[in-house]
């Protein structure tokens, strides 16, 4: 946002940000949760389900250095455009090396916000596999239902969702 303000101090055009809200059940945007699952899933009986969310997060054993991971998460959220997008992703693959798949995961999410914000959607939200897209408030509906993720594997959900909302 200070970015944002200084260019339009200056009298450059200021790049929108992408005001996407996303929310989906099966995605652990946290570290931690993802290492060690919650206590309470514990207590309830839940472990057994919390590996089959997928990681998009950026793994300590990927960017060792804090302040580093802390710029490169400023770095994603100042992202608004896929050339912004592409030009992360070569600085981060020379710089850090090969993305696991927690950092492929994350790159996915952003691809997802673009392609949200491209159509007008505001709010991404999966539920029990129910893809809820807000539009102006409104949902999307597909013959009165929401779209169901049928892919096979969880892996493949971000992809699915990506697909579904540039058909928009």
């Amino acid at each position: 946002m200070l970015k944002q303000a200084v260019a339009q101090l200056k009298g450059d055009k200021p790049r929108l940000r992408l005001d996407v809200d996303l929310r989906l059940d099966f995605v652990v945007t946290n570290e931690a949760e993802f290492v060690s699952p919650p206590k309470f899933a514990v207590a309830v009986g839940e472990a057994d389900s919390f590996p089959y969310k997928i990681p998009a997060f950026i793994p300590v054993t990927y960017v060792s250095d804090s302040a580093l991971r802390i710029r490169a998460y400023r770095n994603i959220a100042e992202i608004s455009s896929h050339e912004q997008l592409d030009r992360l992703r070569r600085d981060w693959r020379d710089r850090f090396g090969p993305f696991p798949p927690a950092v492929d995961n994350l790159f996915a999410l952003i691809e997802i916000k673009l392609a949200a914000a491209r159509s007008g959607v505001t709010r991404v939200e999966v539920r029990d596999r129910k893809l809820m897209l807000t539009r102006h408030g409104d949902f999307i509906l597909v013959v009165g239902k929401f779209p169901r993720l049928v892919a096979a594997k969880i892996e493949q959900h971000l992809r699915e969702i990506l697909e579904l909302i540039k058909k928009l």
